[in-house]
C-alpha cells in the first residue's frame, strides 16, 4: 500500500507560502516604487506593484509593517550613506513646527516618524483643534503661508500644506473628538514633541 504524503494537499500551511511568498514581492517592489518616484500613497503603490508582478492584488496585498520593513531593507542597501542624514534633517523641521505649533497638540506621524521618509516625502503633522480655523488665524497671525489641499479621509478632517526647508509639509487638523475615533488604519509611529526630542537626542 502506498504511502500517504506526511503533507497533505489541504495542509493551511502549504496553502499559505505562496500567498506570503506574494506578500514579499509586492512590498519590495512596492517600496521601490515609493523610494524611486516619491509615491506618497501605499494603497495605489502596493496595487500597482501586484500588477507590475501579475499577481493577484485582492488577497495578496502586504500591510504597512510589511511595507516599512521592505522600505527599511532598501534604505540600508542602497542610501545607507545619505538616509540617516535625510532624516535626521527633516526631524529637526518637524520639531520646530511642532514647538510652533504646541497648542494644538501636534503629532507627528507618517514617513518621518517612522524613519523611511526620503527627499520626496512631505512631513504630517496631526493637530487637534475645535476648529480648522484655529490654525489657518495662528498661521496667518505668524505670517505662514499655506495652502488647503481639501479635507482628509476622515469627515470634519482639514488639511493645510506649507513649504518647508526640507520639503512640504502638512497640517492634518482633527477635532478632539475624533482625535482617537479616526486614528489611521495603517499604524505606524506617532509621535509627540518628547518622543521626537528623546529619539534626536539619542541619534
Amino acid at each position: 500500500m502506498a504511502r500517504k504524503s506526511a503533507i497533505s494537499s489541504s495542509d493551511p500551511g502549504r496553502r499559505a507560502r505562496p500567498r506570503d511568498d506574494a506578500r514579499r514581492l509586492i512590498a519590495e517592489r512596492a517600496a521601490r516604487l515609493i523610494l524611486d518616484s516619491g509615491l506618497s500613497d501605499w494603497s495605489l503603490a502596493k496595487r500597482k506593484a501586484a500588477r507590475q508582478l501579475g499577481l493577484d492584488e485582492a488577497r495578496a496585498l502586504p500591510d504597512h509593517q510589511e511595507i516599512t520593513a521592505a522600505l527599511q531593507e532598501l534604505q540600508g542597501i542602497f542610501q545607507a550613506d545619505r538616509h540617516p542624514a535625510q532624516l535626521r534633517a527633516k526631524r529637526l523641521e518637524a520639531l520646530s513646527w511642532m514647538r510652533r505649533l504646541e497648542a494644538f497638540s501636534p503629532v507627528l506621524v507618517g514617513g518621518v516618524a517612522d524613519g523611511w521618509a526620503t527627499e520626496f516625502n512631505d512631513t504630517r503633522l496631526e493637530l487637534s483643534a475645535e476648529s480648522a480655523k484655529e490654525v489657518e488665524f495662528a498661521l496667518l497671525a505668524a505670517g505662514v503661508p499655506y495652502r488647503s489641499v481639501g479635507d482628509g479621509s476622515d469627515p470634519g478632517t482639514a488639511v493645510f500644506a506649507l513649504a518647508g526647508e526640507r520639503g512640504d509639509l502638512r497640517l492634518i487638523v482633527r477635532a478632539p473628538h475624533q482625535w482617537w475615533a479616526n486614528l489611521p488604519s495603517q499604524g505606524g509611529a506617532r509621535l509627540r514633541v518628547a518622543d521626537l526630542e528623546a529619539i534626536l537626542t539619542i541619534g
